[in-house]
């Protein structure tokens, strides 16, 4: 039976299992063949799992179409010249080895499993000239066929994403074996000192894998690929790609740098100049704020762990930086708000047909509704990298022992109180909270929920280190395992990393 595409933009239940079940039958149909046995003519395969969706439905689904017109028309490409994995040797194996035997490799089957995940997976942009700050996976469909190590990865991502969601052990268990062969052909490619630009696209694909579905190594495995990050980053641009997946995959790993670097209290490393974006956005200024939080984070650890140096002096000189930095992020937060407006407080009577009570009941009274995507993604920084700071003042002061904190000159402000800095710490972390709203709502997928990570974890670990948020910590909690619901399994190991405990001052005022 010859491999037919189904129009994947139409994201209608009856669509999607249709989707299903050709992917099911020609992985099913391809094992039997491997296995030496004969397809029985006008027989259906049963997949076991043939329910609906019940995903909530998707916007902007005439955006998504002309994705997965593009993809297709890739697969046909594909399709005309497939690459079979016994061509080519992967990290010293023998064509002949299982690692290369392993996995289907037909183009067509590959490329539908791709636009099915993608359509899950992407959030819907109204303007197709809006850029989604970090998407790497949209240049995924155009990088099948690379080579064998990059297609584990892809179908690994792939198939244990959709596995999960539609609770088909099968594919599931299909993307973790692929998992399993693109670390070892990883692994390969590291032992000969090799690098090429398909090992940044895999190490990209197994960090969202890990968040997707943590390995046995649990937050482990996901760190470990990050590290992988930096040291391929190092070597810089091989030229072979266009700046536009060249600048987005560049976004996406600086944005993973910059998690571990927050949760661990790391200065988040600084990549290679030549990879750095020639054009400049507002999501690239603002990611280089956050990196110079991590920073100043990173110092404040050495100085509580230091006992030998000198805390005043170096304590004072770091608490200048940090209000220094603060005058910056007012300076941007106007011309942000100049720029694209602040955000409307959420319509309910807009998707009130779209939400349960469940649901309503469990999101902020006030959220947020940006006017796209790309807005929420820099405004969120943006109250991110403010909360940081403030929790860097905050540490500085239990450090130094001092309720009082310098201010403004801008504002005409020359101190400051410990409770202040607490009360702008708490309106930065109800800002990020008012936010989560939007990345739920339909049309958002799962991108839209995993940028939801670093934000939501500074305002999980401000809720969770002081006492009289008790009430916020527990919401936060809650959209935890709401992420979780969502697909990604690593969501309460990453988020429930918390920093050391704070000193209490003798004189809180």
């Amino acid at each position: 039976m010859p491999w037919q595409f189904i129009d994947s933009s139409n994201n209608s239940r009856s669509n999607l299992t249709q989707v299903k079940r050709h992917v099911m039958h020609e992985y099913m149909r391809q094992k039997r063949q491997d296995d030496g046995t004969q397809e029985t003519e006008g027989k259906p395969s049963k997949s076991h799992n043939t329910r609906p969706r019940t995903k909530r439905p998707k916007a902007g689904q005439k955006t998504k179409k002309k994705s997965t017109d593009s993809t297709e028309s890739e697969c046909g490409q594909l399709a005309q010249e497939p690459q079979s994995c016994s061509e080519i040797s992967i990290s010293g194996q023998r064509p002949n080895s299982p690692l290369s035997q392993g996995i289907d490799y037909t183009p067509a089957i590959r490329c539908q499993l791709v636009s099915v995940f993608l359509d899950a997976y992407l959030p819907s942009v109204s303007n197709p000239h809006q850029r989604i700050g970090g998407d790497f996976t949209g240049a995924l469909p155009f990088r099948l066929g690379d080579s064998p190590m990059l297609d584990y990865a892809i179908t690994a991502l792939c198939a244990v994403y959709v596995g999960s969601s539609w609770q088909d052990r099968m594919l599931y268990r299909e993307g973790v074996e692929s998992y399993a062969r693109a670390v070892q052909c990883l692994r390969g490619c590291i032992e000969r000192s090799t690098t090429t630009q398909d090992m940044l696209y895999v190490t990209a694909a197994l960090q969202t894998y890990e968040v997707v579905q943590p390995s046995q190594h649990g937050m482990a495995g996901w760190s470990a690929h990050v590290q992988g990050c930096r040291a391929l980053l190092r070597h810089g641009r091989d030229g072979s790609d266009s700046a536009l997946n060249d600048d987005e995959l560049y976004r996406h790993m600086q944005m993973v740098i910059i998690a571990e670097a927050v949760v661990h209290r790391k200065s988040a490393y600084v990549p290679n100049p030549a990879w750095r974006p020639k054009t400049r956005t507002l999501f690239d200024q603002g990611l280089d704020f956050l990196v110079s939080g991590t920073s100043l984070m990173a110092e404040i650890r050495r100085l509580e762990q230091d006992r030998r140096r000198d805390k005043r002096t170096a304590g004072h000189r770091l608490l200048q930086e940090c209000v220094r930095m603060e005058g910056e992020l007012n300076i941007q937060y106007s011309a942000l708000r100049s720029c694209m407006g602040f955000p409307d407080l959420w319509n309910t009577d807009e998707y009130e047909e779209h939400e349960s009570d469940e649901l309503e009941d469990l999101f902020f009274d006030d959220a947020f509704c940006f006017q796209s995507f790309p807005v929420a993604q820099v405004y969120s920084l943006h109250w991110a990298t403010q909360l940081l700071t403030y929790m860097a003042i905050e540490r500085l002061c239990c450090i130094l022992d001092e309720p009082v904190v310098p201010g403004q000159p801008s504002a005409f402000l020359f101190t400051r109180s410990y409770r202040d800095i607490i009360d702008l710490a708490s309106s930065s972390a109800v800002m990020i909270c008012q936010s989560v709203k939007y990345c739920f709502s339909p049309g958002m997928n799962a991108f839209g929920v995993q940028v939801l990570f670093v934000r939501l974890w500074l305002a999980n670990q401000f809720y969770h280190a002081r006492p009289g948020f008790e009430k916020e910590y527990v919401w936060c909690q809650r959209i935890i395992r709401k992420i979780t619901d969502s697909g990604f399994q690593g969501a309460p190991d990453f988020m429930n990393i918390h920093w050391p405990p704070l000193r209490k001052l003798r004189n809180d005022t």
